[in-house]
């Protein structure tokens, strides 16, 4: 982004700062928030998102971060992949932390957080590929943002207007926010297509999204039952990404064979890789 541009930016934010408060009054904090989300600085999501982690790591109990080199190198070279060309806001940051519960987090600043049981349960690379291209769909449209100006409502105007996005009380609303986070039927439906999309682009199987969300809506047991409440699935949705993948793309594949078994081992003791039938892209 240019300088000009830059400065541009920052002077729209700052008028929808001071009127913001205003506006509410007439129109809504729901209405807003789609307003306001995309006007947010990157600089200013990256430094929410920075102190959001915090509390979101507080909220699931301190898990610890997945950090096996091999599998951290993996991990990033699947990011890599995914974002080349999508045109993501902000610098993406994507960790995996051990936790028994099949989640992933997106937060403010292109940050989102893949809970480890998310990997246990996908069978192939392709279908947590698609989780987190899922996710990456929620970062492209700045949903975490919007969530959070309409879940914290003034708190989060009134922020505006004095300049402090990290004051306390934002950041507790964020952290619930996110944690119960309840996206918009239409919200999953975009950050789903764009899943599809985005796995495609890359050369993996798009239509794996359908059949991990399948699978775990079948366990439907209380650990994963926390992953549907945030990401509501039906027979509807898994049609919808597969006709969008097209019937070509089971055969396709996101990362080798040992990518996918160094990415299985990002967290040590978790459930090896089972080895696939199908073959490398």
């Amino acid at each position: 982004e240019s300088e000009e541009g830059g400065t541009l930016r920052l002077v729209l934010w700052s008028i929808a700062a001071g009127v913001s408060v205003i506006l509410v009054a007439l129109f809504g904090v729901p209405l807003l928030a789609g307003v306001l989300a995309p006007m947010v600085p990157d600089a200013v999501e990256e430094r929410l998102g920075a102190a959001v982690e915090g509390q979101i790591v507080d909220i699931l109990g301190k898990p610890p971060l997945c950090t096996e080199a091999a599998g951290k190198a993996a991990l990033d070279r699947l990011v890599a992949k995914l974002v080349a060309g999508r045109g993501l806001p902000g610098s993406v940051s994507v960790t995996v932390r051990r936790h028994k519960m099949a989640n992933a987090l997106t937060l403010p600043g292109a940050r989102v957080i893949m809970l480890s049981d998310v990997l246990v349960k996908s069978e192939t690379p392709d279908e947590f590929a698609a989780i987190l291209a899922h996710e990456l769909g929620h970062v492209a449209t700045r949903d975490p943002t919007r969530s959070l100006i309409q879940s914290s409502g003034t708190a989060f105007l009134l922020s505006l207007v004095f300049g402090d996005l990290t004051g306390s009380t934002i950041i507790v609303a964020a952290g619930q926010a996110i944690v119960s986070a309840g996206y918009s039927r239409d919200a999953e439906r975009r950050a789903d297509a764009y899943a599809v999309d985005t796995l495609n682009a890359a050369g993996g199987n798009g239509a794996a999204l359908a059949s991990i969300l399948e699978r775990i809506a079948k366990d439907g047991d209380s650990e994963t039952g926390a992953f549907l409440r945030s990401h509501p699935f039906t027979r509807e949705r898994a049609a919808s990404i597969r006709e969008r993948a097209g019937p070509e793309a089971a055969g396709r594949r996101i990362i080798a064979e040992a990518d996918w078994v160094a990415l299985k081992g990002i967290c040590p003791g978790l459930p090896a890789a089972k080895p696939s039938e199908s073959k490398p892209s």
